[in-house]
């Protein structure tokens, strides 16, 4: 069973949760982890591992924005804080145009429940991370979401993650 699935852990802090995931992806496997519970009070988040010791942190849980101060506030020496544009686009703005093109409101749906919340988290989000089985559908929505107009703005920022 998945350890996201597994119920609440609270004995962990959000501290000691960021140096198990950062840990997990130092290793040359890993290029996502996840940390917390839905069923936590602080939830959910999955980060990704980019290239010069980056860390992609994704999602709108009170557990990423605190996993994003501490990688800020230098909690993990010798990580950063991967870059995404500061628009905040909620990913319904994709679905139409992805149905339109695909069909199915699938990718928005695969987006939504490994905990992406945002167009420009998807954006910045590299095609090696998309190959992994846990963002298996993140490539073509990626595919299908360029022919988004807010697409197309938030793909022109910062560099995407290299996982």
């Amino acid at each position: 069973m998945d350890r996201s699935e597994t119920g609440p852990d609270d004995s962990e802090t959000p501290e000691q949760k960021l140096q198990v995931v950062v840990g997990q992806l130092s290793r040359a496997v890993a290029s996502s982890a996840y940390a917390g519970s839905k069923y936590e009070p602080l939830g959910r988040v999955l980060v990704f591992r980019s290239a010069a010791r980056s860390l992609h942190v994704v999602g709108d849980s009170p557990l990423a924005a605190e996993f994003r101060r501490l990688v800020t506030a230098g909690a993990v020496p010798g990580w950063d804080l991967h870059p995404v544009p500061a628009g905040r686009t909620p990913l319904d703005v994709l679905a139409g145009p992805l149905h339109r093109l695909s069909g199915s409101n699938r990718f928005c749906n695969l987006l939504e429940r490994e905990g992406f919340a945002y167009v420009e988290e998807v954006a910045v989000t590299s095609e090696g991370c998309c190959s992994s089985s846990v963002t298996a559908g993140l490539g073509s929505s990626r595919r299908c979401g360029r022919s988004s107009p807010t697409w197309g703005s938030a793909t022109q920022r910062p560099e995407r993650a290299a996982c």
